[in-house]
Parts: C-alpha cells; sequence; structure tokens
C-alpha cells in the first residue's frame, strides 16, 4: 500500500470514529506530502465540511477539480461547500458539471433545480426539476416547484394544471393550495388568488403558510399596516425564523418605517448572521443614516457569497448613492446582460444611464420590463417613475409626463385636502396677529439653530449644502425634531396656550443643549425639513433666537418635479397636479402670514436666483446667517457630505440652469397648476 493510501485510509477510519481533527491532520500531511493528487483535496474538502469550516471546504474542493476535472465526488463537494458559504452561483456551476459525468446520482437534479430557484433562473431550472419530477411524480415538494417554474416562464395554464390534478389527489394539503394561490397572483388573477386564499384560510386558519400567503396578497395589494400585523402574529408563532424577520423588514422598507425595518433585519441577522436577505435589507435601510456602515453589511454579503447577483445589484445601488455611476452601472449590467427581472437593476441602471450617454438603452430595457407577467404594482411604478426621468433627459416630453401620469395613478394614493386647510386655519387661530404677542416664548434666546424651510423640490437640499460647506456649520440634513415636539403637546395647534414659560425654557434648553453637544465647535446647525414651514409658530415661541431661511422656486417647476418622483413616504398631495398646486398655495399664504405675526427673521432665497447669481446670494445667506464669507460655501459641490433627500445627485453637481423654467416643456400639461395659482406669465409672486 502507498503512503498516500495509508493516509488516506487512517483518515477514512479517523473520519468514522468521529475523529474529525485526526482525519483532517491525516489529510493534511497528504496533501502536503501528494499535492498533486486530487483524492486528499476531495476528502479534506469533506473533513471540513462535516467540522462546519465551509470555507476551507470551498478552497479544497475547488483544488480537487482543478487537479481532477472528471471527478463527480470532487464536483459535488464544491457544490455542497458553495452551497454552505452562500455562493449559489458556483454551487450551480458544480452542479451542472457534476450531472454531465458518469454516475451522477437522480437527486442532483433536484439540487440543481432548486439552487436554479433561489438564483432566480427560472428558466433554467424548469428542465432539471421536471426531469427529477418525471422520476419521482409523487414528491410534493419537487412538483410545486416545477409549477412553480413554469408560472415564472410564463406557462401559467400549464402550472395551475398540475397543482389543481395533485390537489384532487390531496385535496387537504394546505401548501399545494397556497402555491396555487400564488401562481394566481403571479399571473395577476387577483380574485383568484384571495380564493385560494380565503379557502385554505378557512381550512388552516393559523398555518404558517397560508398567514404567509395572505400578508403577500396584502403585501401586493400595498395594505402594508395588514400585511404587518399578520407577519408579527407569524413572528410570535415562529420567532426563530430568519427568513420571516427579514420579510417583516422588507414590508417595513416598503411603508417607510426604517427605524422598525433595522430592528427586524438586526433580529434576523442574531439568528442567521451569514443571511444575505437581511445584510441587503439592513445595508439599504442604513444608506441614508450612515454610509460607512452600508458598505461594511455589504462587504460582508460579498464575503459571503461574492457571485450572488442581488449583492452586485445592491452594490450598484450604494455605488450610484455614493456618486460613482461607472461603478454603479458595472454592477448592475451583469443582471441587465442575463435579462433577468430585477426592479432594482433596472432603476440604477435609469439612474447613471444619463452620465453615460445610455439613456436610449435604459429606456429601452425598462419599457420591455413593465410588460413582464410578474411584476408587482410598486415595480411597475418604480419602473414608470425611472421612465419619466429617463424621457425628460431625452427630451421626449411628452412621453416622460405619460410615465409620470401612470406611475402616480399606480400610487393609488388618497390625500385629505380638507383635514390639512382645518389644520392650516387653526393655525392661523392660534397664531394670529394679536394671540401671538400673548403667547409665552421660551428665554433661551440661542442663534444656533437655523431652519431652512420650503416646498419639497423647492432648493432646500441645495441651500443646505452650501452652508454646511462653511467652517462654522453642522448640517443636520432633515430631522423630525419639531415633528415630535409638535406630537408631545396635547391639541396641538391649540395646545400651544397651555404652555407655561417653565416648559418652553425646558424644551429650548434640552434642545440647544443636545446641539451643542452635536457639533460643539458650531456656530449654527440646520435642519431641512422642508415642512417645517407649517410649525414657525412653535419654532418662535420655543427658539426665539433662531432664524429661517425660506426657499422659493416657481411653483410650476415644484409641481413638476414633486410630480415626476416618487417618495418613500409621506406627501400624498404629490401625485396628483390639483392637490400639488393647492399645496402650493397653502404653502404660500401660510408663509405670508407667519411673515406678518411673528418677529422671527425668514429670509426668502429664490431658487432662480440663486441660480443666476449665486456669488451674490450665497453671501446674502450668510450674512443673514451672521456668518463669515468662506469661498468653499461656492464649491458646496466637491463636498463629500452624504445627502439622503431626492436631490442628492443634484447637489453634487456644480449650479446649472436646466431645472429652470423646466415646466415650460410641459406647459400645456401643467394647466390646472396654473389655473389654481393664477400663473400666467413666466413669473411668480
Amino acid at each position: 500500500m502507498s503512503n498516500l493510501s495509508k493516509l488516506l485510509s487512517r483518515s477514512g477510519t479517523l473520519a468514522q470514529r468521529g475523529d474529525l481533527a485526526g482525519a483532517r491532520a491525516e489529510l493534511e500531511k497528504a496533501v502536503r506530502d501528494h499535492g498533486r493528487s486530487a483524492e486528499p483535496w476531495i476528502s479534506l474538502a469533506a473533513i471540513h465540511g462535516m467540522s462546519g469550516n465551509f470555507t476551507e471546504a470551498l478552497r479544497c474542493a475547488r483544488k480537487a477539480v482543478e487537479l481532477a476535472p472528471n471527478s463527480l465526488q470532487g464536483w459535488v463537494n464544491l457544490a455542497n461547500a458553495a452551497q454552505s458559504t452562500g455562493n449559489l452561483p458556483v454551487a450551480a456551476e458544480a452542479l451542472q458539471r457534476a450531472r454531465g459525468l458518469p454516475g451522477c446520482p437522480p437527486h442532483l437534479a433536484l439540487d440543481l433545480g432548486l439552487t436554479l430557484t433561489k438564483l432566480n433562473r427560472w428558466a433554467e431550472a424548469e428542465q432539471p426539476l421536471g426531469e427529477y419530477l418525471s422520476r419521482n411524480p409523487g414528491d410534493r415538494d419537487t412538483l410545486l416547484a416545477y409549477a412553480k417554474a413554469l408560472s415564472k416562464n410564463g406557462r401559467v395554464d400549464a402550472a395551475i394544471a398540475i397543482v389543481e390534478e395533485y390537489r384532487r389527489r390531496q385535496p387537504g394539503d394546505v401548501k399545494a393550495l397556497a402555491q396555487l394561490g400564488r401562481i394566481h397572483l403571479e399571473a395577476r388573477r387577483i380574485q383568484d388568488a384571495w380564493h385560494c386564499c380565503d379557502l385554505a384560510a378557512s381550512e388552516h386558519p393559523d398555518d404558517p403558510e397560508v398567514l404567509f400567503f395572505k400578508a403577500d396578497l396584502l403585501n401586493f395589494e400595498e395594505r402594508l399596516s395588514e400585511a404587518t400585523d399578520i407577519l408579527e402574529k407569524l413572528v410570535r408563532m415562529l420567532p426563530e425564523n430568519p427568513q420571516l424577520l427579514s420579510r417583516l423588514s422588507s414590508v417595513h422598507v416598503g411603508s417607510g418605517n426604517l427605524d422598525a425595518a433595522i430592528a427586524y433585519a438586526r433580529a434576523a441577522l442574531k439568528l442567521a448572521p451569514r443571511h444575505i436577505p437581511a445584510l441587503l435589507l439592513l445595508s439599504g435601510a442604513m444608506m441614508t443614516r450612515d454610509t460607512t456602515e452600508a458598505r461594511r453589511l455589504l462587504e460582508e454579503a460579498e464575503a459571503i457569497a461574492p457571485g450572488d447577483l442581488s449583492v452586485r445589484v445592491h452594490k450598484g445601488g450604494l455605488l450610484e448613492f455614493e456618486g460613482d455611476k461607472q461603478g454603479a452601472w458595472e454592477c448592475v449590467r451583469t443582471a441587465i446582460e442575463r435579462g433577468a427581472f430585477d426592479i432594482k437593476a433596472a432603476t440604477v441602471a435609469a439612474s447613471v444611464a444619463p452620465a453615460l450617454d445610455k439613456v436610449k438603452e435604459a429606456i429601452a430595457l425598462l419599457e420591455q420590463l413593465t410588460s413582464h407577467p410578474g411584476i408587482l404594482p410598486a415595480e411597475h411604478r418604480s419602473l414608470r417613475f425611472a421612465l419619466a426621468k429617463l424621457c425628460d433627459k431625452a427630451k421626449e416630453y411628452d412621453r416622460a409626463f405619460e410615465h409620470a401620469v401612470i406611475a402616480n395613478r399606480l400610487k393609488n394614493v388618497w390625500f385629505d385636502q380638507t383635514f390639512k386647510q382645518v389644520r392650516i386655519d387653526r393655525l392661523r387661530l392660534v397664531y394670529s396677529e394679536t394671540a401671538t404677542a400673548s403667547l409665552p416664548r421660551s428665554r433661551n434666546r440661542s442663534e444656533l439653530p437655523v431652519f431652512i424651510v420650503g416646498m419639497p423640490r423647492s432648493g432646500t437640499s441645495l441651500l443646505e449644502q452650501i452652508l454646511s460647506c462653511h467652517s462654522k456649520v453642522h448640517a443636520r440634513g432633515e430631522t423630525t425634531d419639531i415633528n415630535n415636539l409638535v406630537d408631545s403637546i396635547a391639541y396641538y395647534p391649540d395646545g400651544v396656550r397651555n404652555l407655561s414659560q417653565e416648559k418652553c425654557d425646558a424644551l429650548a434648553d434640552a434642545y440647544i443643549q443636545r446641539l451643542n453637544a452635536m457639533a460643539p465647535s458650531s456656530a449654527r446647525v440646520t435642519d431641512k425639513l422642508p415642512g417645517n414651514y407649517m410649525h414657525l409658530g412653535l419654532i418662535h415661541q420655543i427658539f426665539p433666537g433662531a432664524r429661517v431661511v425660506n426657499c422659493r422656486r416657481d411653483p410650476r417647476d415644484i409641481c413638476l418635479s414633486n410630480f415626476m418622483i416618487e417618495f418613500n413616504a409621506g406627501h400624498g398631495y404629490a401625485y396628483d397636479l390639483e392637490s400639488l398646486a393647492l399645496a402650493c398655495k397653502d404653502y404660500q399664504e401660510l408663509m405670508e402670514h407667519w411673515k406678518r405675526v411673528l418677529p422671527l427673521p425668514i429670509l426668502d432665497v429664490r431658487y432662480e436666483d440663486m441660480i443666476a447669481d449665486p456669488r451674490t446670494w450665497v453671501a446674502r445667506v450668510l450674512d443673514f446667517c451672521g456668518l463669515e464669507w468662506e469661498d468653499a460655501c461656492l464649491n458646496f459641490h466637491k463636498s463629500d457630505r452624504q445627502v439622503v433627500t431626492a436631490s442628492y445627485d443634484q447637489v453634487r453637481k456644480p449650479l446649472y440652469k436646466t431645472s429652470v423654467a423646466r415646466w415650460k416643456h410641459y406647459e400645456r400639461h401643467l394647466e390646472p397648476v396654473s389655473r389654481i395659482l393664477g400663473l400666467h406669465d413666466d413669473s411668480y409672486p
């Protein structure tokens, strides 16, 4: 017996006895002495896998197939190690190679089919799943996976027939009924999907499979609150299910509740630190809060699954957010070239296409995706908003507006204009000219706070970016501080009459102390939540030493810009032109009221004036804020500060004039805005 044979035999005996460390030592000696032989590498990969050291198992398996490319066991070991490390593309390739070798066991067809489904490579998955099913026709899980592949590949009727035939044999199988409902959902046969869901729920109301399906249906209809309730019920039933926690995190992302999304993604990762969906969800949620942490999480996902398509697409999104357009395009190009249906890849491509002279390519891609049979309403809406932006860049303005109209209809948001009007009327009454003088005010006259207000898309991000470049300014972006203050006052705005002098002092002192701790060397700290214009009366009560910069812009450009983008949450008025015009009118009238009744310093800055004469207006803003001139404020686009609003890309560029009077390209479409606001020429009040 050769020395290699002895080492392999001893390692096998030790492994059978459970002594994996001893077996590994023998095999490591074998690869040192016989490194050009595949056998010790094959066995060492298996031992590392049995020990849970999957990274080493993957390394050894790669070496084995390099030395013996026709080794069935070598490719099987590589597939197992790649699966265990989350590297599904490598696992799929290894299984495909193994299936072409003599003696390949039939179950590898199933393993390959299921791996391809996890990669959303449904066209490739159909054949191996069908092959395994033909040999094992009674295997329920394979049948359902095969039916799903048929559905994903557009063969919906065939998929339904297979599942219905199975249900005739097994009428009580709730998982099959839920799968049948999902196929109907994929085909947008919503009534049939709900029929399956209701039938399953009547027989198995607390079955997790049924609850999962119902939550997906509600999520599809964007009934996010109801979907969240069901998923939270499931979490109570299955508290240690990372897939469920990730699903709940995803729903909270959709509803704009990032705090909850982050909490659930962290909970999923605590249970399964290598769970790619949770890593990507948490990275995406952190992108607007801590870019460094978002990148760390992405790099962790890349290390676990370097070939995973979803990881590359997410990286493209992060690079696009950071301003690396070429890098973003390279990341999503793989998904685009494969023809994969990935909305995030498509929208990232759409965002970077203008800078890379790929607008026409991106338009063709996205318009093709809008007719995909499996598209969700939210995905369809995102595509239409992206197409509106691209067609605008291509100067195809009617086509751009058509896409925007479809997108806003798909948003299907109802906005209560009456409720908002009632609140504004109450604000005017509570803060009338006579009443304001008698309201209690804080004695804290700190000049630290600067509030930047206006309508969304009026230039607030630009203004804050300019100020942020000053050495004495700390820019906080959009905060909820004032909204939190409002929520703390019972029966606001009427409740402000009940604030005592001491309470005003305490609120102001706590806030200013927090700002000082946050930015101890700063003379000014900005808060640029545009909607704070609603609460300037309260701001005057609590922060009488504050300054307010009011960003103004042609209302037609404001309405157009809002109508052409999708907000993550809130701004229900933004999806209808008449509601937008009325919101602009309310804003204008309320700002005029504040200027009449409040002794609060307010500087109006017109976007058009800032673009036309930046040096004069930057100097005027700095002077208003009590700051010395600094040249850096004119070079704001060179700042590496991250902006997390819809204007994050614009503030990285020097001032440009293409957004001034952009409304003229859409003049006939904006007739409702001009009519409501009484705008009949190029000027605005």
